[in-house]
């Protein structure tokens, strides 16, 4: 419609699955028998799960002065449907059949979803842009498993922000943007307590965590990414230069543990017990997080990639760097930084032979065996899980089109 673009769409999606954990005795009751895959003792949980998706959008792109300024307007809503029914987790088992029997619903949306976005060409080579999009993000669907579901939890919420410049010639492209990301509703998954565990009735049952929102995190930092293609046949050169800090915009609310109030325990210092009105034992406590870094979240990462293609010969070598993480959100145990090497060799098949449609690939990841630390998660208060590198991986790939 004249200098506007219209586009509205609606989007729908039903995902089934269904999963369970049976326990077959085994061969005269021996813990060395062997199973007997025909005789299921119990199971562990029987569950149907069923997720469905519902989303419309509408945009409108126009532009202005020659279609040097294009801007974008447009919005969302979003519906997510998750439920549960069966033998949900264990503790339903050893109930009578009549009782184990459950259904967990939930439903996460939210009815507007803005989205800005402008761009000004300044020139040929020469381009501006600036950004901003509300966007949601649903739980898994193990939220509805959880031995502690509540219907009360909230999606994440993200408002992110954006500008930049991209620069783009013959031989040479670059964009470099700088970046603000506020995430409300942050999810974690938290351990339930002895007391909680009491409460419930569900005492020594193994996977006794739940979720739950705990506050948000302000992430900011730019990014450098360029491509340049030397005055020699076949040669590119591409990487990326970026920084990110991501913390805690406020503490937590815990639940309290006696740990928390006890001055002989070097943890306590994180934590304010809630002292209750009339006194007594707190429920909770306050988690000081606030200003501390977000786990498994390097301010700095590099990568680059130098690739040469010569006849029917394709060579490649890069790296990347990581800079050191917290393995934790109390921030007390650091993962160090790392910096590995790729490289890779490829053969294809000359044109108008009969091994045009074929290629060889050799990879090399951690080409030169460095021996370095990753960390994953980064949820938990004062632990983490780090693993250990696999070293040197080589991985030989063969295509044939026909």
């Amino acid at each position: 419609i004249a200098n506007h673009k219209l586009t509205a769409g609606y989007w729908y999606e039903k995902d089934v699955q269904t999963t369970t954990r049976p326990q077959y005795d085994l061969f005269e009751g021996s813990p060395t028998g062997r199973i007997l895959y025909d005789r299921v003792f119990f199971n562990s949980y029987d569950r149907y799960f069923l997720t469905e998706n519902n989303m419309f959008f509408l945009e409108d792109v126009s532009r202005y002065f020659g279609e040097r300024l294009t801007l974008t307007l447009g919005a969302k809503s979003l519906q997510v449907d998750r439920s549960v029914s069966g033998m949900i987790d264990g503790s339903l088992w050893f109930r009578p059949l009549d009782q184990q029997y459950a259904i967990n619903e939930v439903t996460y949306k939210d009815s507007f979803l803005p989205q800005v976005g402008v761009s000004y060409k300044w020139s040929n080579r020469t381009e501006f842009f600036a950004g901003y999009a509300v966007n949601i993000a649903a739980p898994n669907q193990e939220v509805v498993t959880s031995l502690g579901f509540s219907e009360g939890l909230s999606p994440e919420k993200a408002t992110n922000y954006e500008a930049g410049v991209r620069f783009s010639s013959r031989n040479f492209g670059a964009t470099l943007a700088l970046f603000q990301n506020a995430y409300e509703e942050r999810l974690l998954t938290v351990p339930l307590t002895t007391e909680e565990l009491n409460a419930l009735g569900i005492a020594g049952v193994v996977g006794t965590s739940v979720y739950r929102n705990v506050g948000g995190i302000d992430s900011r930092g730019a990014e450098l990414s360029f491509e340049w293609r030397p005055p020699v046949r076949g040669l590119r050169v591409a990487g990326s230069v970026a920084y990110q800090k991501a913390e805690f915009e406020q503490d937590l609310r815990v639940t309290y543990q006696s740990f928390m109030g006890n001055p002989n325990d070097p943890r306590s210092q994180f934590y304010v017990p809630i002292i209750p009105e009339g006194g007594g034992t707190p429920q909770f406590a306050t988690e000081l997080q606030k200003g501390k870094s977000q786990g498994n979240t390097p301010e700095f990462t590099v990568n680059a990639d130098v690739t040469y293609t010569w006849r029917f010969m394709d060579f490649g070598f890069g790296g990347r760097f990581n800079d050191a993480v917290w393995a934790n959100t109390m921030n007390t145990e650091r993962v160090p930084s790392f910096t590995t090497f790729r490289a890779s060799f490829g053969l294809r098949g000359q044109p108008g032979t009969r091994f045009e449609g074929l290629s060889l690939t050799v990879n090399a990841e951690n080409l030169f065996d460095t021996y370095f630390f990753t960390s994953s998660g980064g949820t938990g208060a004062f632990n983490g899980t780090v693993t250990a590198d696999y070293g040197r991986t080589l991985t030989f790939s063969v295509d044939a089109r026909f």
